[in-house]
């Protein structure tokens, strides 16, 4: 599952690796989109596979 949305605040960051927690606002609408045609290019490719 992927989110789209935007970074509001950074609660910590490790400069090392990149470990970030942070919180977000999330595009609800942007991220329903996303997520249903990721689901359904996902049983384009089951389908495909079945054959």
């Amino acid at each position: 599952m992927e989110l789209q949305g935007e970074v509001i605040e950074i609660i910590y960051k490790n400069e090392i690796n990149s470990y970030c927690i942070a919180v977000l606002k999330i595009d609800k609408e942007a991220t329903k989109k996303r997520n249903k045609k990721e689901e359904q290019n996902s049983e384009y490719s089951q389908l495909r596979n079945h054959r």
